[in-house]
């Protein structure tokens, strides 16, 4: 699964099981700073956003990220 899809499941699971949420945004975040070079700025707007879900705004930003 690319990242792109995992966002997207990310997203799908902030909106319907609040309670495995956190297990998928943590497993996400850190395929992001394994897979990209991202700065420690960037990282914290990932996690921001990780927060917003299910926030368009906030996918978007991530989806920035990718």
């Amino acid at each position: 699964m690319g990242l792109d899809e995992a966002l997207a499941l990310v997203c799908l699971v902030a909106e319907l099981d609040r309670r495995r949420f956190d297990a998928f945004g943590r497993r996400f975040l850190a395929r992001v700073a394994a897979e990209r070079r991202l700065t420690v700025g960037e990282l914290d707007v990932a996690v921001t956003a990780l927060r917003a879900l299910p926030s368009a705004r906030a996918a978007a930003a991530l989806r920035a990220l990718l």
